[in-house]
């Protein structure tokens, strides 16, 4: 018994080592981990990340223990759900629902950019099937089109939590170049 209680907690250790995040390379420094947005609908932005984006799903939706912090304006009444994405090339996204009595919204509905918000930059493989995939799930912003420089094609999408995601493709004469 005691043989296999080691083999477990070796076997446990072994996982934890492996699935933790890869620490910085040089001290002093940081390695960038994930996005992590705060969202009104978790489920509603996993199927946008999952389904349109094709990002893996990582961690299922799970709620996690109460936690206040006062920096992040969560209370001891804060409701947080995360979960966790990876993109086919290894970035990283964190969704985290905040249910939380008079949690304030941004106005991204309204206005979808503004000071302090953020554009998600992606570069796709096959802009055309991620185009379908946005427009099937009501997500394009701007349509797909040249970008300003010539040098890729372009689209602007709005995720269900009302963040903007540019995604580009190098068209084939820049891609030899670069």
């Amino acid at each position: 018994m005691r043989k296999y209680h080691k083999f477990f907690i070796s076997l446990i250790a072994a996982f934890l080592v492996l699935a933790s995040p890869a620490q910085a390379e040089k001290s002093g420094t940081a390695r960038f981990d994930r996005a992590s947005l705060i969202v009104k609908d978790i489920e509603q932005s996993l199927g946008f990340w999952r389904d349109v984006m094709q990002f893996e799903l990582l961690f299922e939706p799970r709620r996690l223990p109460p936690l206040e912090n006062e920096y992040l304006g969560w209370t001891k009444d804060t409701v947080l759900t995360f979960a966790r994405l990876q993109s086919p090339d290894g970035a990283g996204i964190g969704l985290m629902e905040i249910k939380q009595p008079g949690f304030p919204d941004l106005e991204l509905e309204k206005y979808p950019n503004a000071h302090g918000s953020v554009i998600f930059v992606h570069v796709a493989q096959d802009i055309e099937a991620l185009h379908r995939r946005a427009l099937a799930a009501g997500a394009v912003l701007k349509p797909l089109g040249l970008s300003r420089s010539g040098r890729s094609r372009q689209m602007y999408l709005r995720s269900p939590s009302g963040h903007v995601l540019e995604i580009y493709e190098l068209l084939p004469t820049e891609q030899t170049q670069n």
